[in-house]
């Protein structure tokens, strides 16, 4: 009963109102987040960039995968005694919302660009952002690369071929070990000579709040972790109310079809976590922190897509997904190329407020989005 509640109590009306108030929570846990991450990384000595690369981008991920591998588990499971045809339809649906949610997160998170550069002021954002900020962009196409590659073998019966024991494909197996070496690879930039920035960039000085670096251990560090339970257990929630607005309107939902919701409602949800620390974060003038969120979050989704097909159960996640997907693929590929070429051509140029690379990153996420619903 009380689950039956925190759906919605199977109407429309509910699904909008709990969706709301999980909302409602994200948004105050996140901009405190924000501020406790960025004090994090003055307290460590690690940086905001960093701290935004990898614990805030873990964090405010969690919601996204827990949805993806809960969806793939549940298909898994109801395809037991099914026949071959509607056992297909099971996996393939259970396999569009998860992908579609990982992969639409990763492509609405990129649109957080377009959110914060709104909210920073006046000139375009990706200005401001250090050139760093080019690797992580890189690891997240080099990870993106390889899920396209293993998508490609998938498409041809011949290469109907599972890793044993773990019943993966191939090519989903190395995506949790090249997450680690971007890791690595990012970590050791990180504790360069700020190189890279070019004498023509000008580095900010970020308001961290001295009250929270001068907090005792104890009480710092058990805020954080409430905070970071709070953000990824009302993610969760606003995610199964995403899948719930799947269902037919007969059953409380909105009846919207599987990849279509994964891909956008789901993603949407399940990212607001990002969208609420990055804003804290430029708040604070912490745009690498807050760069390094989204692209953090975008990487460590796709090496998420390893514990999916883990989830699927002996069918191969890259097998079961729409050829829909590729859009999406094609959207983070393309979107992302045009971060880092604003991140090289460092253009102070822009239009009501926001550079003219994120205007050009929001005709690409329209227009992909529109083929994607007609595709879907």
């Amino acid at each position: 009963m009380t689950w039956n509640l925190l759906l919605g109590a199977g109407s429309q009306i509910g699904l909008v109102l709990v969706f709301i108030i999980a909302a409602g929570i994200v948004v105050i846990a996140g901009l405190k987040l924000g501020e406790y991450g960025d004090a994090l990384g003055e307290r460590t000595g690690i940086g905001s960039g960093i701290i935004g690369l990898v614990f805030l981008a873990l964090v405010t991920s969690l919601p996204d995968l827990t949805v993806s591998v809960s969806a793939a588990i549940d298909a898994s499971v109801r395809v037991a005694g099914l026949n071959l045809q509607e056992a297909r339809k099971v996996l393939n649906t259970g396999a569009d919302l998860a992908a579609g949610n990982l992969l639409g997160s990763d492509l609405f998170n990129l649109m957080i660009f377009v959110i914060i550069d709104f909210c920073q002021g006046k000139g375009a954002l990706i200005y401001r952002l250090s050139r760093k900020n080019i690797l992580s962009a890189a690891c997240s196409l080099f990870l993106m690369g390889i899920m396209i590659f293993g998508f490609a073998l998938d498409m041809s019966p011949a290469a109907d071929v599972l890793v044993p024991y773990l019943d993966v494909s191939p090519a989903m197996l190395v995506m949790p070990f090249a997450y680690i070496g971007c890791l690595v690879v990012l970590g050791k930039l990180e504790n360069r000579d700020h190189g890279m920035d070019g004498e023509d960039f000008e580095a900010e000085d970020i308001l961290t709040d001295d009250k929270l670096v001068a907090l005792s251990p104890v009480r710092f560090y058990s805020v954080l972790v409430i905070l970071c339970v709070l953000i990824v257990g009302s993610g969760i929630w606003m995610s199964f109310i995403g899948e719930k607005m799947s269902q037919p309107a007969e059953l409380g939902g909105f009846g919207l079809n599987a990849s279509f919701i994964g891909t956008i409602f789901l993603a949407i949800a399940t990212s607001l976590p990002e969208v609420v620390v990055c804003y804290s974060l430029v708040r604070l003038k912490a745009y690498d922190a807050a760069a390094g969120n989204v692209l953090g979050s975008n990487i460590f989704n796709l090496a998420g897509l390893f514990l999916v097909d883990v989830a699927l159960r002996g069918n191969s996640l890259l097998g079961c997904m729409s050829h829909s997907l590729l859009v999406t693929m094609a959207l983070i590929v393309v979107i992302t190329n045009i971060v880092i070429m604003g991140l090289v051509m460092r253009s102070k140029r822009s239009f009501l407020n926001i550079g003219f690379d994120v205007w050009l990153m929001i005709l690409f996420y329209i227009a992909g989005n529109i083929a994607l619903y007609f595709l879907g």
